[in-house]
């Protein structure tokens, strides 16, 4: 017998049905991955940012004005609270009615439900006894729980 003749070639590996039952099974398989990958992505890439807005500080009328935002962002979208040992009360475009009491722990959130827009501002005073006193002023986006900034005053006038 020659050395070549020793190995027999064989025309089949697999039956057909098992091939088909494969190529099934790893399209399956890579369907799933597929679809794993697409929703995490999409899912990541949701805007969990808040929104943008733009203030000016005024520390001689305890102001703080908005310059610009993007649109449809109300004020009930967010809250705000001051800094610890000091209690504000704060005032949308100089109304009492549209404004809150900021607290000194936990974040109080905006009354008004209208839009934020360029112009309008809050404008604080302390309402803790004793008179001025320096304050530090948050405010958070509340959908996404971001902070918008803080902001520190001093000598804010009594109510």
């Amino acid at each position: 017998m020659k050395a070549n003749r020793a190995f027999r070639y064989q025309d089949e590996a697999v039956s057909p049905v098992v091939a088909v039952l494969l190529m099934i099974a790893i399209t399956v398989v890579l369907a799933v991955v597929v679809f794993i990958f697409v929703t995490r992505t999409a899912s990541n890439n949701q805007d969990e940012n808040p929104p943008e807005i733009g203030f000016n500080v005024d520390e001689i009328d305890d102001q703080l004005e908005i310059a610009k935002t993007d649109p449809g962002v109300q004020w009930n979208d967010m809250q705000f609270r001051s800094s610890a040992g000091t209690a504000l009360r704060v005032q949308l475009n100089g109304n009492a009615a549209a404004g809150s009491q900021a607290g000194q722990s936990s974040f109080t959130r905006f009354a008004d439900s209208s839009d934020v827009s360029g112009g309008d501002y809050l404008e604080f005073c302390v309402t803790t006894p004793g008179g001025a006193a320096d304050v530090d002023f948050f405010i958070i986006h509340t959908e996404t729980n971001q902070d918008m900034g803080t902001w520190k005053y001093a000598t804010v006038a009594p109510c």
